[in-house]
């Protein structure tokens, strides 16, 4: 198998972008945009700076830009995960821009995950379906390794999207945090972005589409699945044999109680109180599924607050 390197380099005050094919134990070569077709190859190692996708084989095409190998390979993985199984590793950041998406790539720990479009990129996808309700749902949360086995087991605790926000690294608990409020729909970063003034949204202006259906701009869920409205979550509530937190953990869709992640970068109520966004705005704020030891309900959350994600396969 053969090492490729991609490297990024500013030439002069002009500012040009000049990528260069690195391959160890070869020869060294600039990349002829003329003749990229020549270089064709099994690759296990492609890095751009100090970013590096590792892949047991991957033929493809060099690549002037960042972006078009991690949407190339985004792709190859979903045709045949066994030929192109990823792994990401790195010790700095880059940034490159997705420029299909205007989606900056800077966090290299996050670039599975994140993709080319923003989906979640890691959470097993198994359906269960709620006899009572008819709707067949992930069995877990985004993020979580399983099922849950009680209301606050931790690993099926998953992530904390703010809504709207694709699958970027905000979502992850560990994540960073920084106070600067987003102009675009994709931020460009990873980091959680905090909210200490009305209207409470880590996006401004506000963006009301950004979940909205399967084909949503920010849709985090895998192919196929959607973000649930309002009155699809108020259904489920209402299927339970009990309207608090053990309801809501003995549903067909065994939900944990797995906290909040507030939009002043605190996290609250953690394996004790659970928190469901949907789809669905009102005013300022968008709706979502709360529940606790003692009771259960539909009501508004701030969108800059990080909720759990539960995704619905859609039917449409």
């Amino acid at each position: 198998m053969k090492r490729v390197c991609l490297g990024l380099f500013l030439c002069g005050l002009a500012m040009v972008l000049m990528p260069v094919l690195v391959a160890y134990g070869h020869d060294v070569s600039p990349i002829n945009p003329e003749h990229k077709k020549e270089h064709r190859a099994g690759v296990d190692m492609v890095a751009w700076q100090a970013y590096e996708v590792q892949a047991d084989f991957v033929t493809t095409d060099a690549f002037e830009r960042p972006s078009d190998f991690i949407r190339s390979i985004d792709s190859i993985r979903g045709r045949n995960s066994e030929e192109a199984d990823l792994s990401v590793s790195a010790v700095d950041s880059i940034r490159a821009t997705d420029s299909a998406n205007g989606q900056e790539v800077s966090d290299p720990s996050k670039a599975r995950q994140q993709g080319a479009f923003g989906k979640d990129r890691d959470t097993e996808v198994v359906e269960v379906t709620n006899p009572k309700t008819g709707l067949t749902w992930m069995d877990r949360n985004l993020g979580a390794s399983r099922v849950a086995e009680q209301f606050d087991d931790e690993e099926a605790f998953g992530d904390l999207y703010q809504w709207g926000r694709p699958s970027d690294g905000h979502q992850k608990r560990t994540s960073g945090k920084r106070g600067e409020l987003s102009a675009t729909d994709r931020p460009g970063h990873g980091d959680f972005i905090l909210s200490y003034a009305a209207p409470y949204d880590w996006r401004s202006p506000q963006n009301d589409e950004l979940w909205q259906g399967v084909d949503g701009v920010n849709n985090p869920c895998p192919a196929g699945y959607r973000l649930p409205t309002n009155a699809e979550w108020e259904s489920e509530r209402k299927s339970w044999t009990s309207n608090t937190r053990e309801g809501a953990f003995g549903s067909p869709l065994k939900l944990p109680a797995a906290g909040f992640h507030l939009s002043s970068g605190l996290m609250h109520y953690v394996g004790s109180r659970g928190g469901y966004w949907t789809s669905t705005v009102s005013g300022r704020e968008a709706r979502y599924l709360y529940f606790g030891n003692s009771t259960a309900r539909m009501s508004d959350y701030r969108r800059a607050n990080g909720n759990s994600v539960r995704c619905l396969k859609d039917e449409g």
